[in-house]
């Protein structure tokens, strides 16, 4: 999580910390219960990574996002994804707000 507004998951317990793409974010989990999820409805995992401090809300707010980095540093913290599915989501949400997004999708080196 780059920014946010209104809702801030950083009141979650914190695992850990990491620096990814020049920023550093806070390791955060959460646990969803009995909510819709890619298996169906039912409680689990949420795993968090959140810029600290935040980029400023309001305006772009843009730049690079490794998610590798964050996956290695959620294993390292014993948060673990799972074997069950073999894909991956870029997903952009604006919680009361409104805007647009663009996304550019690399593969990695």
């Amino acid at each position: 999580m780059e920014s946010y507004g209104s809702y801030n998951p950083s009141s979650a317990p914190r695992k850990g910390t990491v620096f990814c793409d020049g920023a550093n974010y806070d390791i955060l989990q959460t646990t969803r219960v009995n909510q819709p999820s890619i298996d169906g409805t039912q409680t689990f995992q949420q795993f968090w990574s959140v810029r600290n401090p935040k980029k400023n809300p309001g305006g772009s707010i843009s730049g690079t996002v490794s998610t590798g980095c964050h996956i290695n540093a959620w294993k390292n913290y014993g948060m673990n994804l799972g074997t069950n599915h073999n894909y991956q989501l870029v997903v952009v949400e604006g919680y009361f707000s409104s805007g647009y997004a663009e996304i550019t999708i690399s593969e990695g080196k």
